[in-house]
């Protein structure tokens, strides 16, 4: 009797070079859970420091920015942020793998300056909390918001691994996923605790230390 592959689900569309990790007894199902809206706003009140918590908040952020990037300074959120920044020979003053990490740096390090924080509607509290509780200047521009895609017909459930990528993702879906015997994989360490409120049990929970 053939073995049976193991199914995997994924809130996120991947691309070849990641589906080509697949090798062997996998089947795969992969979407994208979000959809994003950019929003056209206007950022001429935009401090020359700036901060971006995630991937996309950058891309989306750049493009607003233009060619005035290149006057600004970055703190950013991520390996994958400050590899964009840097390819566009951007100014990165600093980079953490957590949006608490950073914010902390910040205080320690660089109090005195005024930051835009350019993020989409959902983002944590973590950062623009922390920054206003030591009386830092930080304004948001929200020049994103995201919302829960058509699933339509798609198959949701009966998968053996889920991979999770926000805590927004979490909440729409992980009902889906409350079978003990289900692995769940989260990009880091806040989408992990987002499954575990969730009522999911942290030893079928795996996250990378760097996201």
């Amino acid at each position: 009797m053939p073995k049976s592959s193991i199914k995997i689900l994924s809130t996120k569309l991947l691309n070849e070079d990641q589906i080509m990790q697949f090798q062997g007894d996998f089947e795969l199902n992969h979407f994208d859970l979000l959809e994003i809206h950019e929003l056209d706003i206007d950022l001429q009140e935009c401090t020359d420091d700036i901060i971006f918590t995630s991937y996309k908040a950058a891309e989306i952020g750049l493009g607003l920015l233009g060619d005035k990037a290149f006057g600004k300074s970055f703190f950013c959120v991520g390996q994958k942020t400050e590899e964009l920044l840097l390819m566009l020979e951007l100014d990165v003053i600093s980079s953490k793998p957590y949006s608490k990490d950073l914010a902390e740096h910040i205080i320690q390090s660089y109090p005195s300056r005024a930051y835009s924080y350019l993020c989409n509607e959902n983002r944590l509290d973590t950062l623009p909390e922390l920054l206003q509780d030591s009386k830092i200047d930080c304004k948001e521009f929200i020049t994103y918001i995201s919302s829960i895609s058509d699933l339509g017909n798609r198959e949701l459930q009966g998968h053996k691994v889920y991979m999770w990528y926000s805590p927004v993702g979490v909440n729409a879906l992980s009902h889906q996923a409350k079978d003990e015997n289900v692995l769940h994989v989260a990009v880091g360490e806040t989408t992990a605790k987002a499954l575990i409120k969730k009522n999911i049990k942290s030893d079928k929970i795996l996250f990378p230390k760097i996201p």
